[in-house]
């Protein structure tokens, strides 16, 4: 995914044009609302800066290598299971950040959730961000910037990505997410291709509170075919969408959470 496809929200399309112009910042904050899957937006952040920075074809390797899982200088944070994100995890990603590129490109750091950085987390990651190693992009992800320090603010470039849904009552939001809960379960039972499930998944659930949403419309739909479908197999989907629910509340990152609910139900 490219920030191309989010260029609807006015500051998505800013940034774009400022990395396409060569304007890159050393930090950033992206702040999305509900059902905006922030680590597809920072991915598409990444892209757009390897092909500004990584002449045609190398560029284009280097994001095939990023989709594969295999950009070297890529460096991911997320919250512990204790729902935070630790000072140990921001020392180590400092330390990786100080070394030289492995891709002999740009670094990128991702931290999930960054509004859920300790206080003393933020504050140990405070020089790094004023004075980041050259060619070093960090990205902070997050629901609500107002839980990140001041210090930490002024130092990045904000954009908010907005509602990935039209604001509406929690009577709509519910239709989304049983239209939603119907797709998914459609092209599990068609047996579609796992990448293509992850893709909408990802997009049409965008946050934890998405994904427990999406996780409640799904069994009440599931529920709703015990005179359709034998009941060990609904037994069996039941199953998979309490152990996602569980793993959430346990702080697993809700993608993966979800991803292993699918795999459960398709296998």
């Amino acid at each position: 995914m490219s920030l191309k496809e989010y260029v609807e929200y006015n500051q998505i399309l800013d940034l774009h044009k400022a990395i396409e112009a060569g304007n890159i910042f050393h930090a950033y904050i992206l702040e999305g609302g509900r059902g905006v899957d922030t680590g597809e937006l920072a991915k598409g952040l990444i892209k757009a800066v390897l092909h500004k920075t990584a002449a045609g074809r190398t560029g284009e390797a280097l994001c095939r290598r990023l989709d594969n899982g295999n950009y070297l200088d890529l460096y991911e944070v997320y919250p512990a299971t204790e729902g935070t994100v630790k000072t140990e995890q921001i020392g180590e990603l400092i330390r990786n950040l100080s070394r030289a590129s492995l891709d002999g490109n740009y670094k990128f750091a991702v931290i999930y959730e960054a509004d859920k950085l300790s206080e003393e987390a933020q504050n140990k990651f405070l020089k790094t961000l004023e004075e980041p190693t050259p060619h070093t992009v960090i990205i902070l992800l997050c629901h609500n910037v107002n839980n990140l320090l001041p210090t930490i603010k002024s130092r990045c470039i904000y954009v908010s990505a907005g509602d990935y849904f039209d604001r509406g009552s929690e009577a709509e939001q519910s239709s989304q997410y049983a239209q939603l809960a119907e797709e998914i379960f459609s092209m599990v039972r068609e047996k579609s291709y796992f990448y293509k499930i992850k893709e909408k998944l990802d997009k049409g659930t965008g946050s934890r509170d998405g994904a427990m949403k999406f996780l409640d419309a799904f069994e009440v739909m599931v529920g709703e075919r015990l005179l359709k479908d034998r009941l060990s197999q609904v037994e069996k989907e039941i199953k998979a969408i309490e152990d996602a629910r569980r793993s959430i509340l346990e702080n697993v990152n809700y993608k993966y959470a979800l991803r292993a609910m699918i795999l459960k139900i398709g296998g």
